[in-house]
C-alpha cells in the first residue's frame, strides 16, 4: 500500500504517519494482494512524555519507579520473568 495526501511525498509500508488537526490521508493499494494497516486516533493528551528503554512515562522518576517495579517484580511485574514473545 501506499500512504500519504496530495503535494507530499507517499509513505511506504512499515512506516508511522503522525497527523495533525485538519490533516487528511488516502491510500491506494497498487497490487491486487489484500492490504491491511492499523489507523489509530485520538485527542492529544499534552502532557510530557519520557522514555527509557521499553518504558514511557510522564517523568524520568516514573521510569525510574517503573524500572525498580519490574526489577523486583512489583506492581503487575509479578510473573515477568515467566513472559515470552511469540
Amino acid at each position: 500500500g501506499v500512504f500519504g495526501r496530495e503535494g507530499v511525498a507517499p509513505a511506504s509500508a512499515h512506516h508511522c504517519l503522525v497527523l495533525g488537526a485538519g490533516d487528511g490521508l488516502s491510500v491506494w493499494n497498487r497490487s491486487s494482494a489484500q492490504l491491511r494497516f492499523v489507523l489509530a486516533a485520538g485527542q492529544p493528551l499534552n502532557e510530557p512524555v519520557v522514555q527509557q528503554g521499553l518504558f514511557v512515562m510522564n517523568s524520568r522518576a516514573q521510569i525510574q519507579q517503573a524500572m525498580q517495579d519490574y526489577y523486583y517484580g512489583h506492581n503487575g511485574f509479578e510473573k515477568a520473568s515467566q513472559w515470552s514473545s511469540a
